[in-house]
Order: C-alpha cells, then sequence, then structure tokens
C-alpha cells in the first residue's frame, strides 16, 4: 500500500493517541492490575483475576482470588486465606518471606519480630530503631 504525507500522520496520530489511551484505562487481563485487597460491591470492581468476596473478619467485600487457600497454606496477604489469616511461618526470621494461612495472629514471644499488628506476649515489649522491632 502507497500512504500519502497527510496519510501517514494520522496514522500516526492515532496510534499515539491509542497508546496514550491505554495508559489511563485500567488493564482487565491482570497485567497492570492492583485491585487486591480493594473494598468492593460487585466483582465488576474488580480486575484481573480478582473478584469480589466477603471475608471472615470485616462487614464488607474485598477483591481477592476466586479460590482461597486453607490454613497451613502459603499466602502473601490475609485476603487469600479462606479463614483465619496470613502470617510469617517463622516470626524469629522475616527474611525468609515464607507466610502461611493461620487461625490467629498468635502474640509474638520473646526476640520474634513485632509490630502494632504483631504484638508481643504479655510481659515483653515491642522495642527497636526505626526498622525491624523485636518483643524483649
Amino acid at each position: 500500500m502507497k500512504f500519502t504525507a497527510v496519510g501517514t500522520f494520522a496514522m500516526l496520530v492515532a496510534i499515539a493517541y491509542a497508546q496514550d489511551f491505554a495508559d489511563d484505562t485500567p488493564s482487565y487481563f491482570g497485567d497492570e492490575c492492583d485491585d487486591f485487597g480493594k473494598q468492593c460491591s460487585s466483582t465488576l470492581d474488580c480486575c484481573g483475576i480478582y473478584y469480589c468476596r466477603a471475608v471472615d473478619d470485616k462487614p464488607y467485600k474485598i477483591c481477592k482470588v476466586d479460590e482461597c487457600r486453607p490454613l497451613g497454606k502459603g499466602c502473601f496477604v490475609d485476603s487469600e486465606c479462606c479463614s483465619g489469616i496470613c502470617s510469617w511461618v517463622d516470626p524469629k526470621n522475616l527474611n525468609s518471606g515464607a507466610r502461611e494461612c493461620k487461625k490467629d495472629r498468635a502474640c509474638r514471644t520473646e526476640g520474634d519480630v513485632c509490630s502494632s499488628t504483631y504484638t508481643c506476649c504479655k510481659g515483653l515489649k515491642c522495642t527497636g530503631g526505626p526498622g525491624v522491632q523485636r518483643c524483649y
């Protein structure tokens, strides 16, 4: 095919517009989806592989994967678990990154990493610098 200068320019403008429009539009194919854990009222509020589902400890629904993970299985966030919470497998070694669905957030014992979410057992205090805090 033979394009004129005007036709070529029009095609370039159309391509540039389409690329710019694609950057402002949420993707529904999972490649740019960040709705995980977002509050929703229906699955239409969620993108990618996420569905609007109820969560045990919340009075509202959130976007999460359709199939949840049972207790003892690996996870990244609470909303992946069918019940319970997603917590560190070994609270003393957070560098491992291993997390699994557990029944509840057990209190942290001496030497365990702690925070406002992961509290220390009775008699211990969460202390440390701005980075990692531990129970002592």
